[in-house]
């Protein structure tokens, strides 16, 4: 894990939340935020067990991903 891919998602994840956009776009790219994290860091999205070893291993990632899903209003 590179501290920079880290800081990238975490910078586009502040500008969503301060731009001036309805939530429902914010909620879209929020989401699509989350995808781009899954993929470059292969997050396993299905199964329980696989995700909490995940989580364990990279908590940093895991951390900013929840912040990303917290962020949404789920409208």
């Amino acid at each position: 894990m590179q501290i920079a891919e880290i800081n990238g998602f975490s910078n586009r994840l502040k500008e969503i939340v301060e731009c001036d956009l309805p939530s429902s776009l914010k909620d879209i790219r929020l989401a699509s935020l989350m995808s781009d994290m899954e993929q470059v860091y292969q997050i396993p999205t299905i199964s329980k067990r696989l995700r909490e070893a995940f989580e364990n291993k990279h908590p940093e990632v895991m951390e900013l991903y929840k912040r990303v899903s917290m962020a949404r209003s789920f409208e």
